[in-house]
């Protein structure tokens, strides 16, 4: 498992601009205004970046 979740933080966009692109192409739209703090506050806490799956899904019905 730790294996799994250190794979997971290595493949993690680390700067904004990537972060933004790969955004923009993991949900076919760009970031929402306030993603570049969003990022900051992220990587401050050592959150995961680039995993959008369950959130689109959860936002799905609203686009």
């Amino acid at each position: 498992a730790r294996l799994h979740v250190d794979a997971l933080f290595a493949r993690q966009c680390g700067t904004y601009a990537r972060a933004a692109a790969r955004y923009s192409l993991e949900t076919g739209r760009a970031p929402p205004r306030g993603y570049n703090k969003w990022f900051a506050f992220a990587q401050e806490h050592s959150c995961l970046i680039d995993e959008y799956n369950q959130i689109q899904r959860d936002f799905a019905p609203f686009y």
